[in-house]
């Protein structure tokens, strides 16, 4: 099937074709060309006009045309209201309109759809681009919920990067640290579990006692997490000496113990002496480049935009055999960043991509 021809007036028109076209997986030809609208040979061959209409043959002819159109009367009818909205209150942008179409998107991922993107999010994302670009940081908070749907449009929709990224910057999730529990929590815990009836009907101070010298032989020679570290082996490893304890002779002979002041400060260990969760840096990026590693034949060699300022990231991959390598490229992933690099076959990989696995690992 021969791809079709379309005649546009000018290079933006060209560009939102083009983008519609791609995402939909649809071949088409274009020309620039000196006339007063869009002009494409219809199914039956006759000419028809009309940039709107030219797009919406587009999405039409796609494997997603019901995903592009709308699945159901209420979705085409929201996806005809925001192509008016394009055509009636953006040309041009103005920031009143940007505000209006801001709020919109507070609750919603697309536009004419909650979580899919339909033909309204490609016309409007390539009428807004060169404003959502042009915003200086000082609004980017203003118009969140706009540059975050500008972005989900740009990574999900425009894999050949028919309009330019938007470059923001993200703030990183700190974790606060485990707070400890107090003693009578901590009495309260263990008469609940079970415990000793001596324990449960000690006075306070003797159950609290009792229950912090029942931890300490619970996770005596075991390592205890700590804040977390650059890298999980590092977090695991620091926990082991956060809970010395000195002993002090006094005058009648018996001894007190006394613990560091760093004990008091160390984050609790969990209940079953595991690693907490929150410990591992985990991320969300693009992979922007893929190819075989040169010394395995079962390992990718990838590179990962995660946002960070030096670039993207390498990480090795062993996904050869369960996943082809046009279906890696452009791929958002989970990446484990804050493990130690490693070498794979003398190449460093800076860390891990997550991925679902079934019971027969295959």
């Amino acid at each position: 099937m021969s791809a079709s021809l379309f005649t546009v007036p000018d290079v933006e028109t060209d560009r939102l074709l083009k983008l519609i076209a791609s995402y939909s997986g649809v071949k088409i030809s274009t020309k620039v060309q000196d006339t007063t609208d869009t002009t494409f040979k219809g199914s039956d061959g006759k000419p028809v006009t009309g940039t709107h209409t030219a797009a919406r043959h587009i999405a039409s002819l796609s494997s997603k045309a019901a995903q592009l159109l709308g699945q159901s009367p209420e979705q085409q009818a929201k996806i005809s209201e925001w192509l008016s909205f394009k055509h009636t209150s953006l040309t041009p942008v103005m920031d009143d309109k940007l505000a209006q179409l801001n709020n919109a998107l507070q609750a919603s991922n697309c536009l004419g759809s909650s979580s899919m993107i339909t033909l309204a999010d490609l016309v409007v994302y390539a009428t807004v681009s060169s404003a959502v670009l042009g915003f200086p940081v000082a609004q980017h908070a203003h118009f969140c919920n706009l540059i975050r749907w500008y972005d989900y449009v740009n990574h999900v929709a425009d894999a050949d990067n028919v309009y330019p990224v938007i470059v923001v910057a993200k703030p990183r999730f700190a974790p606060p640290p485990p707070q400890q529990l107090a003693a009578k929590e901590k009495a309260a815990a263990a008469a609940a579990n079970g415990g000793e009836g001596k324990q449960a009907n000690a006075k306070p101070a003797d159950a609290a006692t009792a229950t912090a010298s029942k931890d300490s032989k619970k996770t005596k020679g075991r390592e205890q997490p700590a804040t977390p570290a650059p890298s999980i082996e590092e977090g695991a490893a620091a926990g082991s000496g956060g809970n010395k304890k000195k002993e002090k002779k006094q005058k009648d002979g018996t001894t007190t113990k006394k613990t560091d002041a760093s004990a008091s400060s160390a984050p609790a260990p969990a209940v079953d002496g595991s690693l907490p969760v929150d410990i591992l840096d985990m991320r969300v990026g693009k992979i922007v480049k893929v190819g075989p590693h040169p010394n395995a034949d079962s390992l990718y060699l990838e590179e990962i935009d995660l946002g960070e300022p030096e670039g993207p990231r390498q990480v090795i991959s062993g996904l050869v055999k369960f996943v082809p390598i046009e279906k890696m490229q452009n791929r958002m992933v989970v990446v484990v960043c804050n493990l130690k690099p490693a070498k794979m076959r003398d190449v460093m990989s800076y860390g891990m991509v997550m991925c679902a696995s079934n019971d027969a690992h295959d």
